[in-house]
């Protein structure tokens, strides 16, 4: 398992594991993630900003094909580098 996350709660059934929610283990100082992931591959997402509690600093997302949104979010990435140029850091590979 990677040293980016810890477990932090699991539900194990008669039949297997169920669900497994991580935890990030703080690499990013400035945004707080936490990821359940159900044995089905679905995974919600929350990601908390500026390490509060404040659910104005929330971001919430469910998804079940993680390879497809991380391909979208590349193909995103990308028209932000073609319309915006090279002078925002935040786009740099």
């Amino acid at each position: 398992m990677s040293d980016d996350w810890k477990i932090a709660e699991k539900d194990w059934r008669e039949e297997g594991p169920y669900w497994v929610r991580f935890t990030d283990t703080g690499s990013i100082k400035t945004c707080h993630w936490e990821a359940t992931v159900k044995w089905d591959g679905c995974i919600e997402l929350i990601t908390r900003y500026n390490a509060g509690d404040d659910p104005e600093d929330a971001g919430q997302i469910h998804l079940c094909d993680l390879d497809q949104m991380i391909a979208r979010l590349q193909s995103l990435k990308a028209a932000a580098k073609a319309v915006l140029g090279p002078r925002h850091g935040l786009y740099e590979d």
